[in-house]
């Protein structure tokens, strides 16, 4: 399973990748504070995957100890 497909389906989009050959890797980043907030970057590659754009909204959920982050259905 490539990352992309892993990436997708960790989000719960569907399965669009199906020649993918790459084991799936943890994408990590650390917590910084900017202000009174705490600040975690949003990796590359699921920017890219994501098709993100300064300004676009985003959803958190947090289920059994995980979080995940969605884009925002417009």
């Amino acid at each position: 399973m490539c990352i992309a497909m892993y990436i997708r389906l960790s989000l719960g989009y569907p399965n669009v990748f199906r020649d993918c050959d790459a084991m799936p890797i943890v994408l990590k980043r650390k917590v910084m504070r900017i202000g009174n907030s705490l600040r975690v970057a949003i990796p590359k590659e699921i920017v890219e995957l994501l098709q993100l754009k300064q300004g676009d909204s985003i959803e958190f959920a947090a289920t059994n100890g995980d979080i995940v982050i969605r884009k925002s259905k417009k």
